[in-house]
């Protein structure tokens, strides 16, 4: 190999190190060959050895207390793999259980056989470990654990809710043995948080929630959900008033299970407010609010398909039950007697205008020219599907190389594994009562009345700032197995072009919620979601900031309640918006939001150049060709674009100003609250929160004001494209002006010449008609006695006498309306008389309708012919369903009056 590839650093880690590992996991399985992790966490591993080396020297410690926090942290680190890779086996096993999911399972297992009976693979692999000397190395198997559980997937256990608690401003670490890891980073499963658990110790509580607060303490708990049933379990285990948590529900307005089922998924189960919980006890506080998040494009699309399946079935078991209940009730009323129809209910239509309504109703909206397609728009269509890969049913590309299949199905696998939780969460509890509050897109949470809003998610400024554009890739020439652009631009080797653009992940703005629960100034339960999938290092995640906050801001900095839920807001309304950031493919709003008003100004600029050019063809003297400014300076779609795209910059920022505005408002209510019960004691405790509280405010007005002067600008952009539109539109109307005139001129020209080739041929005509009858062969002109003096005597005078004639007919307007009236009255007289105009009039059918009857007429026809043809093979059909049942004497009966009895 060559020696610079060992300085170079191929971590998957979210952060890069060396020594310095911040992702336990993704180092252990990203970083560390699977035949060497089984040394990896010996005491001869270098990591472990440089590890103490580094807190004997820089930390200055003592080197037993180095060796034993290292020990500590091998261990801990130890723990947390091969719980992971345990859970990993679990989640597998589950998968391949699951009645949705299992294909991915299937499909792996199938790839991996076809590939490793594929002749690449044995001829490979046998190179490999020659290469890699494997053979004389540990085996290449990962040393995974058996799985040690055996009872079926339990949602709340897989679950971690983190906690954290403080007492005196310091924080402290929860003793109970089925939390883990150390403040501010400790977690305990959902179920030991909501359910009564087994006791592993006497000084334990069965519920880590019914444990008895201690004096000046605090502590603080996250589902990481909105999800009100969990959040009413927890008020309830904390011996909160149960009135108090049923008002909060009715202020938010959760809607009902029924309701839900009858609207689309995105329509949001609560509102947004701040409500100060007035009952006894009057320490409580519930808040809401809305805040901005991301989220990768592939990830929202599955789980928007995953939402949709799960309201279809919610739908269709509500119609099965429905549908049970009427045919119950039709059982019982099966002794009633029917009633009697009346003679005017007898009366049916007769059974070709049953066959007229049928077809009809089958044959509607066929041909229907908003849906079909253009020539230009079907072949663009194939030349699209041409080379885009066929999938499966359940949505898998197929594809022929097998090890491409393998790891294409291995991702799939991955994804199914890292999602499941989430997809769980939302099979469970989205049509409950009150159901979850799944995540919403920016256009799902401002425009909820929407249907669906597919379509505009698609479109967001972020969504295009962070997908790669087909034309931005190089092109790749399968004949002669080379990159031509490569090759034009002299590109060896890698291309850090195509490296970024394949790179890229579509990402979309999500709106999520912030619940809040403050009880009795000691307990905060907090609801708010995370990124799907995201189970390990989310570091762009709200809860790690606000964790990373409390570790690193030192202590004393939450002196009471009120602090750690401005911390929490804070944390929640500025995670999205900072800059420093720039890890875990968090997108950098200001900055996509920034480019795109820049690249409508560029193109707003670029379209400049046509009216230049117009200007520069107009100016000139001589006869320059403007035939190519035509389509340019005629054609409004490039502007009719720009504004469109502006017009979604601006909507998308009033959206994220209208938001962080009601963040605004929200928050003055809570400061305004806590400084209720915080002025009257006064102290530091006071002036601290005060302090801080002036400081977030001013946060999110600068927020507002950033957003704002952004909005101004596009809205600037905005009026410059408009005004380029109307000054196109102004250009094209001189433009056609000039055009005209310079076509009238060119008009005049071309007037003169004809005029003076009628006055040519008015003079020859009649001397070439007279030339021609004297060269006639008879008798009387062929004779040698006729001189040309004599020729001459007739031509020329008859000529002149036609000419003239021709010539007063074609520029005297007076002769010909007097020769028009002389002939056009008596033949009018004639015609009157007759009586021919009066069979004309009675006649009275113009050229048009005689068009439109022959029209209708061929149309009655054709239907004619249908409908005889379809009564022909409605007959066969009935005849083959029942070859031996004798022909009822009554009228046969068509597909309506068939469902109307099953009915």
């Amino acid at each position: 190999m060559d020696n610079n590839q060992s300085f170079k650093v191929s971590c998957l880690s979210s952060e890069e190190h060396n020594d310095d590992i911040r992702d336990d996991l993704a180092h252990y399985l990203g970083c560390i060959e699977i035949c060497k992790r089984r040394k990896f966490f010996t005491d001869e591993n270098d990591l472990w050895q440089n590890e103490i080396v580094h807190r004997t020297e820089n930390l200055r410690l003592q080197k037993v207390d180095a060796e034993k926090e290292v020990h500590s942290r091998r261990e801990s680190w130890e723990d947390n793999c091969l719980s992971e890779l345990n859970r990993i086996k679990f989640l597998r096993k589950t998968l391949a259980e699951d009645e949705y999911d299992n294909h991915l399972v299937k499909q792996l297992e199938c790839s991996g056989a076809k590939w490793r009976d594929s002749c690449i693979y044995k001829t490979g692999i046998k190179e490999v470990k020659r290469w890699t000397n494997r053979e004389r190395r540990a085996p290449l198997h990962d040393q995974l654990l058996p799985c040690k559980r055996k009872e079926p997937y339990d949602l709340k256990k897989d679950l971690s809710v983190p906690i954290i608690q403080f007492e005196d401003g310091e924080g402290k670490d929860v003793e109970d043995s089925r939390v883990w890891n150390k403040f501010p980073n400790q977690k305990v499963t959902l179920s030991a948080l909501l359910e009564d658990y087994p006791r592993l110790r006497d000084t334990e509580e069965k519920n880590l929630l019914s444990r008895k607060p201690f004096p000046n303490g605090i502590t603080y708990f996250h589902i990481p959900c909105n999800n009100m049933i969990w959040a009413e379990i927890s008020s309830t285990q904390l011996r909160a008033i149960s009135g108090k948590m049923l008002s909060c529900k009715t202020a938010i307005g959760v809607a009902n299970c029924t309701e839900i089922s009858r609207r689309p998924p995105h329509i949001p189960g609560t509102y947004i407010l701040c409500v100060r919980e007035y009952h006894q006890p009057p320490n409580n506080f519930v808040l809401f609010m809305p805040y901005l998040h991301w989220e990768s494009s592939r990830k929202r699309q599955q789980f928007a398909k995953e939402i949709c399946s799960i309201i279809r079935q919610d739908k269709d078991k509500v119609a099965d039950i429905l549908k049970e209940q009427k045919e119950t009730r039709q059982q019982h009323r099966l002794m009633l007697s029917k009633p009697q129809r009346t003679r005017q209910e007898d009366k049916k239509p007769s059974r070709l205008a049953r066959l007229k309504i049928w077809l009809g109703l089958a044959t509607e909206g066929i041909g229907d020219q908003a849906t079909s397609l253009s020539i230009q728009d079907l072949f663009g269509e194939v030349g699209k599907n041409r080379d885009r890969l066929m999938k499966d049913s359940q949505g898998r590309f197929e594809l022929k190389n097998p090890l491409g299949q393998y790891l294409l199905d291995a991702t799939r696998l991955y994804e199914g594994m890292a999602n499941y939780r989430d997809k769980m969460v939302l099979r469970n509890y989205l049509t409950e009562d009150p159901p979850l509050h799944p995540r919403r897109t920016l256009d799902q949470a401002y425009y909820w009345i929407l249907d669906s809003t597919g379509k505009r998610d698609r479109d967001q400024v972020v969504y295009r700032g962070t997908t790669a554009k087909q034309g931005d890739f190089h092109r790749y020439d399968r004949e002669n197995d080379e990159w031509v652009e490569h090759k034009e631009f002299r590109i060896e080797g890698e291309c850090d072009k195509c490296r970024t653009n394949i790179q890229k992940l579509s990402r979309v703005v999500m709106v999520d919620q912030l619940w809040m629960w403050i009880l009795d100034e000691s307990t905060i339960i907090t609801c708010f979601p995370k990124r799907y999938g995201a189970n390990k290092q989310d570091l762009s995640g709200v809860h790690k900031s606000i964790r990373i906050r409390l570790q690193d801001g030192g202590s004393d900095q939450v002196r009471s309640v009120y602090d750690l839920a401005l911390i929490i807001i804070a944390e929640c309304s500025s995670t999205f918006f900072d800059r420093t950031k720039k890890v875990d493919r968090q997108p950098q709003v200001i900055d996509e939001f920034s480019k795109a008003i820049g690249n409508v100004t560029a193109a707003f600029e670029r379209l400049w150049n046509w009216t230049d050019k117009a200007s520069k063809v107009y100016r000139s003297k001589g006869n320059s060709d403007a035939s190519e400014l035509h389509v340019p300076l005629l054609d409004i779609n490039p502007e009719g674009k720009l504004q469109r795209e502006i017009k979604d910059i601006i909507e998308e920022l009033d959206i994220m100003i209208h938001i962080t505005k009601t963040q605004k408002d929200v928050l003055t209510t809570f400061i305004g609250f806590a400084k209720e019960k915080l002025e009257p004691v006064g102290g530091t405790n006071y002036k601290w929160f005060k302090l801080n509280a002036d400081e977030r405010l001013a946060d999110i007005q600068d927020r507002i004001e950033k957003l704002q002067e952004l909005r101004n600008t596009a809205d600037n952009t905005a009026t410059s494209v408009g005004d380029l539109l109307e000054l196109k539109q102004q250009q094209a109307s001189v433009v056609q002006a000039w055009q005209a005139v310079k076509q009238s001129e060119e008009t005049v020209r071309q007037g003169r010449s004809i005029m003076v080739f009628t006055i040519v041929t008015i003079v020859f005509l009649p001397l070439s008609f007279m030339s021609s009858v004297f060269g006639m062969n008879n008798i009387e002109f062929s004779g040698d006695s006729w001189a040309v003096k004599d020729e001459f005597e007739y031509m020329f005078p008859i000529s002149a006498g036609a000419i003239f004639c021709i010539i007063l007919l074609a520029f005297s307007a007076w002769i010909r309306s007097s020769i028009w009236f002389i002939c056009k009255v008596p033949a009018t007289k004639l015609v009157v008389w007759l009586r021919l105009y009066d069979c004309w009039l009675q006649f009275n059918m113009p050229s048009k309708a005689i068009h439109q009857n022959g029209i209708n007429k061929i149309e009655r026809l054709k239907e004619e012919a249908k409908l005889a043809r379809f009564t022909r093979d409605f007959k066969r059909r009935v005849e083959t369903e029942t070859p031996d049942s004798q022909p009822s004497p009554e009228p046969e009966k068509m597909p309506g009056d068939l469902e109307a009895q099953r009915g």
